[in-house]
């Protein structure tokens, strides 16, 4: 009789489309978007200095129009690029760093948007739950 059981609750995970800025490309998948504020709807760009993270770029395409789609994974488990030599810690939040990069937004007080993997950061990404 099998008396040790693994037992895990898979996280669920959102994804959405939305219209990217021109700027945005393919090598920007895996960095923290951004909703544009006060621009047109539903449209992201690159998470900048201090800027709310609404999650990661899974996907870029640019259409033949020049318009560019982008598909954001915004909660679930997932790895957003980072500085290697960036000072975050497990239980922290995270915000806008440079160019899409995230950087440390102090010690999460609510646990809905939390590092959860800070061993990563030499190899470029930091882990994250976002419920």
């Amino acid at each position: 009789i099998d008396l040790i059981h693994e037992v895990s609750n898979p996280l669920n995970e959102t994804r959405h489309t939305f219209v990217g800025v021109s700027t945005i490309t393919t090598a920007d998948v895996g960095k923290a978007a951004t909703l544009v504020a006060g621009g047109a709807d539903n449209t992201v760009q690159l998470a900048g200095a201090d800027a709310p993270v609404l999650g990661q770029i899974e996907t870029v395409e640019v259409e033949t129009t020049g318009e560019v789609t982008v598909g954001v994974l915004i909660m679930g488990g997932y790895r957003l690029a980072c500085a290697t030599n960036a000072v975050i810690a497990v239980g922290d939040k995270v915000v806008g760093g440079a160019a899409g990069l995230v950087k440390s937004g102090g010690a999460s007080t609510d646990l809905r948007f939390v590092v959860t993997e800070a061993s990563t950061i030499p190899e470029g990404f930091v882990g994250v739950i976002k419920l």
